[in-house]
């Protein structure tokens, strides 16, 4: 049995906070890295990761496998969204809307 997700079909995916340290979270700074950081010819530095400990991780997840990733930034009274990044393969199909949006009412909670 093939179990390998078509790419051109939305895969079934859970959007959920990450624990920093975690596997998951491990793998969503791999996804940074690929998406946000290896095309501009960057790497994290301690100083890049400093305070994300501090931050809350959102990510689309799919058996095991982080599709996207943010990250919410506490400033005072406000979350700033950054470091947005959804893997080549599964751009344009939604994930990314449906992970701000899981942002959005987690942050209104």
């Amino acid at each position: 049995m093939n179990t390998q997700t078509n790419i051109n079909e939305q895969p079934r995916f859970e959007c959920k906070i990450l624990e920093h340290g975690s596997s998951l979270q491990q793998l969503s700074l791999e996804l940074r890295y690929q998406i946000l950081r290896e095309p501009l010819g960057l790497t994290f530095t301690d100083q890049d990761l400093y305070g994300e400990d501090q931050q809350v991780h959102i990510a689309a997840v799919h058996e095991n496998q982080v599709l996207a990733v943010l990250l919410l930034k506490p400033n005072n009274t406000t979350l700033k969204m950054r470091q947005v990044a959804v893997q080549n393969a599964f751009q344009g199909k939604g994930i990314g809307k449906a992970l701000v949006s899981f942002s959005e009412q987690w942050a209104k909670a």
